[in-house]
Formats: C-alpha cells, sequence, structure tokens
C-alpha cells in the first residue's frame, strides 16, 4: 500500500460545503492503521502489539531514517522473528533478529537467551562470529576458551589458573618454543621447576649470541650453557658462589682470587703458582705429591715452615727424599714466624717425589 495522504491533504478534502470523492474516502480509510489488515492491535491493558508477515523470515517491522517516498525505499534497520545468515537463506532460526537493510542478520536473541553477533546460532550467552574489542575493563569469573588469537594491547590480569595447550607467546607473535618472552621474565615466588623428565638437550643454546638452561635426560644434569660467543660458551657469575656437594671441573680454572678449602683438595693434573705465590697448609696439614718438578731454569720452590710463637718453641720434620728439624726457644708476646726448611733451584729443571 502506498504511503496515504497527509492529514492537511484529507482535511482540505473535508471542509464544508465541499463533495468528496470516492478516492478522498478510500485515502480516509486508508490513513488509519487496520487491525486484521495491518497487523497491528493493542488489546484493553497490553502494549500495542505487531503480527510477523507470513513469509521466511516473518518479518515484523521497517525501520526508516527518514519518510519513505511513493516508491517501496530500502528500510535502514529491520526486526524479524526468523532471521536467516547473510547469503544462506535456507539458514532461518526462530528468535528475534536485526537486520541491515539488505536482509542481513546482525544481532540475534534465541528463546535460550544466547545472543549472536553476526551470527543466527549463538552457541553461548555471547556469541561473536568476528573480532571483538573491549576498551575498558572485562571480567570473566568462569572458564575461558580461545579457539583463536586473544590480543590485549594493555595489562592482561589473571586472578584464577590460565592453561593453554597451545604456545603462549608475549611481547610478539613469532614464537617457535611453548613460551616465548619478548622482555624481562620476573618470577614473583624465585621457584622455578623443570618437571620434564625425558626432556633430550636439544642444542638450541649453540647459536650464536644465545644461551640456555635445561633439564637434559641425556646428560642427566641441569645444563647451563652461556652465551655462545667465537671464543666458546661463556658463563660469568657475580657476587658469592655456594657449592654444597663436590665440584667437578673439565677444563682448565683461572681465579683471580683466593679460593679457600675446608677439606681434601685432589688435583688429577697441574697446579701453577704463579710469580711470589704460596701454597698453604694450616695446623698439621701436608702435601701429598706424586712426580714433582721445577719446569724451567731460574725457577725456585721453597718449603717454608709458619708458626705461632707463644714463649716455648718450634721444629718439624720432612720425611720422604730429605729431612731436617728445626728447634728454638722464645719468650714474648705470641708471633707468627715462617722459616724457609729447604729450597730448590732450577738451573735447568729439578723433579722429585713423595711428601713434602
Amino acid at each position: 500500500m502506498a504511503p496515504s495522504k497527509t492529514r492537511q491533504d484529507l482535511q482540505a478534502r473535508f471542509v464544508r460545503n465541499a463533495i468528496p470523492t470516492e478516492q478522498d474516502f478510500r485515502d480516509l480509510i486508508d490513513s488509519p492503521l487496520n487491525q486484521s489488515d495491518d497487523g497491528v492491535f493493542r488489546n484493553s491493558g497490553e502494549p500495542l502489539s505487531l503480527v510477523a508477515v507470513a513469509e521466511t523470515q516473518r518479518r515484523c517491522l521497517r525501520l526508516y531514517w527518514d519518510t519513505p517516498g511513493p516508491a517501496v525505499a530500502t528500510p535502514d534497520w529491520l526486526i524479524n522473528l526468523n532471521p536467516a545468515q547473510p547469503g544462506t537463506p535456507s539458514s532461518n532460526r526462530r528468535g528475534l533478529g536485526v537486520a541491515d537493510g539488505a536482509g542481513n542478520t546482525r544481532l540475534f536473541l534465541d528463546a535460550a537467551g544466547n545472543l549472536g553477533l553476526g551470527t543466527n546460532d549463538p552457541q553461548a550467552r555471547l556469541h561473536v562470529a568476528g573480532g571483538a574489542r573491549v576498551d575498558g575493563a572485562l571480567t570473566v569469573s568462569g572458564a575461558s576458551t580461545f579457539s583463536g588469537a586473544l590480543t590485549a594491547n594493555t595489562t592482561l590480569a589473571v586472578t584464577g589458573e590460565l592453561t593453554t595447550t597451545n604456545r603462549v607467546t608475549v611481547g610478539r607473535a613469532d614464537g617457535t618454543t611453548e613460551l616465548v618472552v619478548r622482555g624481562a621474565l620476573q618470577a614473583a615466588n624465585s621457584d622455578i621447576y623443570f618437571t620434564n623428565t625425558t626432556h633430550q638437550h636439544t642444542g638450541f643454546g649453540n647459536t650464536s649470541g644465545y644461551a640456555a638452561i635445561e633439564n637434559a635426560s641425556n646428560y642427566n644434569a641441569l645444563m647451563i650453557l652461556g652465551r655462545q660467543t667465537t671464543d666458546g660458551r661463556i658463563v660469568k657469575l657475580w657476587d658469592f658462589l655456594e657449592v654444597n656437594g663436590n665440584l667437578s671441573i673439565v677444563g682448565n680454572s683461572a681465579n683471580a682470587g683466593n679460593i679457600t678449602v675446608g677439606r681434601n683438595l685432589d688435583v688429577n693434573g697441574s697446579v701453577v703458582v704463579g710469580s711470589f705465590g704460596a701454597l698453604f697448609t694450616g695446623g698439621s696439614g701436608r702435601i701429598d705429591l706424586g712426580n714433582w718438578s721445577l719446569r724451567a731454569s731460574g725457577e725456585t720452590l721453597d718449603l717454608v715452615y709458619r708458626v705461632q710463637s707463644l714463649g716455648g718453641g718450634f721444629g718439624g720434620g720432612f720425611g720422604g727424599g730429605f729431612g731436617g728439624g728445626f728447634g728454638g726457644v722464645g719468650v714474648g708476646l705470641p708471633t707468627i714466624t715462617e722459616r724457609v726448611v729447604a729450597r730448590f733451584n732450577a738451573s735447568s729443571s729439578v723433579s722429585g717425589s713423595n711428601r713434602l
């Protein structure tokens, strides 16, 4: 039905002494809504009611931005009760649908209370077919499943448990391992556990500039792989290092400071003491040597006896290939005295064996 005449048009036809025509009466009859023909009615005590058109999508309301012209214009929005997915006419589902002027369903609410955005088949209370953006706070009090990407441009706070069956990338989406952090990683509780008991050393830290920590079952150890450089792997530790167990060094060890050993020190290789260096034993300690040597001409090996004197005396003896004894008496304040009891000078090379 074409739009009715305006009230002003009809009033001009029905004035005193005017003779309305048959068309004027038709326009007058078509102007008001008819409950049976137009599907608009209001029962006593009830709000205005609309009856959907008897067609597939059960359209019941058209919304226009402005008054349409004589021709049937495309509405801005449609409300229907059996909407279909865009491009799929046979996908109708009963519910409340809001469609654009072309009939594409944009919002759908089913009888179970599920709301769909971009879909007329919502599988949850809110089902978004496409991207979603939250500019404010988002509170999730139950379990959440993400089958695609989750992007947070600001802080993402999780007060419960966050479980993933795939990789987690923080910083940039190019992760090749289970967790990639582009930046500092802080463990607030100071605990980091390596619980994979079958992990094999991967050699991932062999890449130049890389370093790695691995719980390697094929080495039966926690491996710390230093930064890979042209001089090999390098690990540097600052401050205090305490080893509560055995310490095995395979390779050379260079120490710029003192080394204090509270128990036995077993050396299966060489011990090199630099110029004016000393090797001390405390109390009744001893140095057991296998074969020893002065390696270059001009080197000197001094055997020194250190004693604290309290007005008594001291003495000492050395067995093996040589021996000697020293004694003395003194009175006074406690003093620490060192005595050279043997000296070896190498003109070419000197060697010996047994105990010092």
